[in-house]
């Protein structure tokens, strides 16, 4: 099925279907709300305008895309309520997507999951069940990223507050690894892995607080590039051996730096390495 959309502004469209539905709008149609259902084909949405409603794009076994989507719920009651994009078994794929003043929650139960290029002021949560999650050029005020055995890539994240509370970066995944680069991050990262490898790389002078790793079973390090001008001030290692512990770019002498920010990184049986400024001075 191919939905064809009108000039006309229409208030909402909603779809419910057993084939493959293609919504593409013409210069980025406005709806107020878009709703979209298949048991067993994909959807692709694009050049697509949501003001103010809800969207829910949601397929059992097929693959959902995503492209050049725009959600403003900067001037709805329904604001609370988040984009929700789900497929049980399919590959979701997001692209292009801006966000005003809305949440987005993305899913996926047994394929990869992956978006870029999406910006929001606004909370971002993708979950995976059983395979990997890729991320890439996302600026948010929280972004929360789980998967209960996939690996979970990350690049080019921006993570800022606003005037209510300070940005937030949750990573989480039982059986996999999780590798983050050039992330820019203000207040609280936190990041576990049950049996994997964490590698941080944060964007030099970006972040400023307090870090914590720990690994039962895995090394654990702390270091700077040639294009990091970061401030590192380690403190002692637990008595176990454990933990290690200090401050990026805050003195614990004159500041609280749990102020400022906290960067907390754990490992059951993985090695956990924190890296300071990119390989490159423009950190491309």
């Amino acid at each position: 099925m191919e939905v064809v959309v009108p000039q006309e502004p229409i208030r909402t469209l909603i779809v419910n279907s057993n084939t493959s539905v293609v919504v593409n709008g013409s210069d980025t149609m406005s709806f107020q709300g878009l709703t979209i259902t298949t048991m067993q084909s994909s959807i692709l949405c694009s050049n697509v305008g949501i003001q103010g409603g809800g969207l829910l794009l949601q397929s059992t076994s097929g693959d959902v895309t995503v492209e050049s989507v725009i959600i403003d719920a900067s001037t709805s009651s329904t604001a609370e309520y988040p984009a929700r994009v789900y497929s049980a078994l399919g590959l979701v794929s997001l692209s292009n997507v801006v966000l005003s003043q809305s949440d987005l929650d993305v899913e996926t139960g047994a394929s990869s999951l992956t978006f870029s290029v999406n910006t929001g002021r606004s909370h971002i949560q993708a979950k995976s069940s059983s395979a990997s999650i890729s991320v890439g050029d996302i600026q948010a005020n929280w972004v929360t990223l789980k998967s209960a055995t996939g690996d979970i890539y990350g690049t080019e994240l921006l993570i800022d507050g606003n005037s209510a509370f300070t940005g937030r970066l949750e990573v989480t995944t039982i059986s996999g690894s999780i590798d983050l680069e050039e992330i820019t991050a203000s207040g609280t990262v936190h990041v576990e892995s049950a049996s994997g490898k964490i590698s941080v790389q944060l964007v030099t002078q970006t972040f400023a607080g307090m870090y914590y790793m720990r690994s039962e079973y895995g090394s654990m390090s702390i270091r700077q590039t040639n294009y990091s001008s970061d401030i590192i001030s380690e403190a002692a290692d637990s008595i176990d051996g454990l933990e290690k512990h200090g401050s990026i770019n805050c003195d614990q002498a004159t500041s609280n730096c749990l102020a400022f920010g906290s960067l907390y990184l754990r490992s059951t049986l993985g090695d956990i390495d924190i890296i300071l400024g990119c390989d490159t001075y423009s950190c491309s």
